[in-house]
C-alpha cells in the first residue's frame, strides 16, 4: 500500500465519521433528550460524553460499517439505528460493574428482563429502552441473546481482576474473552452474521482494543484496585513488543478472511488506527521505563505521567 492509498482510505474513513456525527446531531441528541425528559433525569456529565463523543460515533462507522463493507455490503441506515442503540448501551452496561450501582442480581434482571425491571435513575432507564428496542428489531435475536448472556458472565469473571494474585494467564484469558464477546455483539445486531474466519478475526481484534483500552485506564484501574495486563507488567518495552506482535497477528488473519484485497486493505487500516492509540500512549509509558528504575512501580508514579489514563484524553 502506498501514500496515496493510505490516504484515500483516511479519507473515506473521516467521511465516514463526519457522516455519523450529523447523524448523531440530527437523530441520537434528540432522541437522548426525549429520554431524559420523559424520565426528569439527566445522564451522568461523563456517562453522556463516552455515549455521544466516543461509542456513538466511532462503533457505527468505525467497526459496525467495516464489518459489512469486508462483507460486501452497504451499510444500512436500519443497522446504524442498531448500532447507535448499542453505542448508547455499551458504556452504561459497563459503568454498571465499575460503579457498583447495582448488584449481580440487578444486572441480570435488567439485562435478561428489561421490561419489567423496576427502573431507579436515568442510567437504568436510558439502558432499558435500548436494549428492549434491540432485543426486538435485530434479525438474529438468539444470536444477540446469547452474545448479551456472555458478556454479563465475562463481566462477573472480571470481578476476579480485584484479586492481586490474579495470574497472567487468567488476566490474559478475561482480557481477551471479555473484548471477544464485547465485538461479537456488535456483530450480532447487522443484517448478516459473521463466519469462522471472521469470528476468529473479532477474537483477536477484540483482545487488542481490549488491551488499548486497559492501557489508557492505567492510573483509573490502579485507583479502584483492578489488575490489568498493563498495569501489572514492570517493563513497557516488553510491552510494547507485546502488543506489536499481537496486532501483526491480527493483520496476517484479515489478509487471509475470504474477501476481496480491495475490502481487506481498508478494513485493515480503519482497525489499526483506532489499536495505534495503544501505541501512542505505550510510547509515553515507555519514557518511564527510561526514567524509572526497573522493576518499575506504577503506584508510586505522579498521575500527570501517566498521560494514558482516558480521564485526560
Amino acid at each position: 500500500m502506498n501514500f496515496f492509498q493510505f490516504t484515500r482510505i483516511v479519507i473515506q474513513l473521516s467521511r465516514r465519521i463526519m457522516y455519523q456525527k450529523k447523524y448523531n446531531k440530527r437523530h441520537l441528541l434528540p432522541f437522548l433528550d426525549k429520554m431524559q425528559l420523559a424520565f426528569g433525569q439527566q445522564l451522568p456529565l461523563a456517562q453522556l460524553k463516552k455515549v455521544t463523543h466516543y461509542y456513538c460515533l466511532l462503533l457505527p462507522p468505525v467497526i459496525c460499517e467495516n464489518f459489512t463493507s469486508i462483507a460486501g455490503r452497504k451499510f444500512t441506515e436500519g443497522e446504524r439505528y442498531k448500532a447507535v442503540l448499542m453505542g448508547i448501551i455499551a458504556p452504561i452496561f459497563d459503568d454498571f460493574f465499575d460503579d457498583k450501582n447495582l448488584t449481580n442480581e440487578g444486572i441480570r434482571q435488567i439485562t435478561l428482563h428489561p421490561d419489567t425491571y423496576p427502573v431507579k435513575n436515568i442510567s437504568e432507564y436510558v439502558f432499558q429502552q435500548c436494549h428492549g428496542q434491540l432485543l426486538n428489531t435485530v434479525n438474529f435475536p438468539a444470536a444477540y441473546g446469547e452474545m448479551v448472556n456472555k458478556i454479563m458472565s465475562a463481566q462477573f469473571d472480571s470481578q476476579k481482576q480485584f484479586n492481586q494474585a490474579i495470574t497472567d494467564k487468567e488476566l490474559t484469558r478475561i482480557t481477551f474473552e471479555k473484548g471477544t464477546y464485547s465485538f461479537l455483539i456488535f456483530h450480532s445486531i447487522l443484517d448478516h452474521q459473521p463466519g469462522e474466519a471472521m469470528k476468529e478475526l473479532i477474537r483477536q481484534l477484540s483482545g487488542l482494543l481490549q488491551l488499548a483500552n486497559d492501557i489508557f485506564d492505567i492510573y483509573k484501574d490502579l485507583r479502584s484496585g483492578i489488575t490489568t495486563l498493563p498495569n501489572r507488567t514492570t517493563d513497557f518495552k516488553q510491552f510494547r513488543k507485546y502488543f506489536i506482535k499481537e496486532s501483526i497477528r491480527f493483520n496476517t488473519m484479515a489478509h487471509a478472511l475470504p474477501s476481496p484485497k480491495n475490502k481487506i486493505i481498508p478494513f485493515i487500516v480503519a482497525i489499526q488506527l483506532v489499536i495505534s492509540r495503544g501505541l501512542v500512549a505505550l510510547d509515553q509509558l515507555e519514557r518511564l521505563t527510561n526514567k524509572y528504575a526497573l522493576p518499575i512501580q506504577l503506584n508510586s508514579i505522579p498521575r500527570k505521567e501517566l498521560v494514558c489514563d482516558m480521564e485526560l484524553w
